[in-house]
């Protein structure tokens, strides 16, 4: 978990970045619009990723938080109010500064 997370949220903010980039190209209409077609890609398999780790747990019908990712999060002892913030402002996420006492999971 403590190398998994964080690259996948790094993957996630930057692929957003991009998305965010090439939205505004195409706003612009200097880029065709079959160009996000890479990134929502990129962007639907991070996602696929995130929600398959964060949310399986192969023990019984329910899937359930796994007890790893339980342990990584209580493992960093982040700051629940810096998370309540950072959930609150998800959009600041995207920004390689923000949340730096944020649960890695709420990020």
């Amino acid at each position: 978990m403590s190398y998994s997370v964080p690259i996948l949220t790094d993957l996630i903010a930057f692929k957003c970045q991009a998305l965010q980039k090439q939205l505004e190209l195409v706003a612009s209409s200097s880029a065709p619009k079959d160009s996000l077609d890479g990134i929502y890609e990129d962007l639907h398999w991070a996602i696929l990723i995130a929600g398959h780790m964060i949310a399986f747990d192969a023990m019984g019908e329910t899937n359930l938080i796994p007890s790893e990712v339980n342990e990584y999060s209580v493992s960093i002892a982040a700051s629940p109010g810096g998370s309540a913030v950072a959930f609150q402002n998800a959009f600041d996420m995207v920004t390689p500064t923000a949340g730096e006492n944020v649960d890695p999971i709420v990020r």
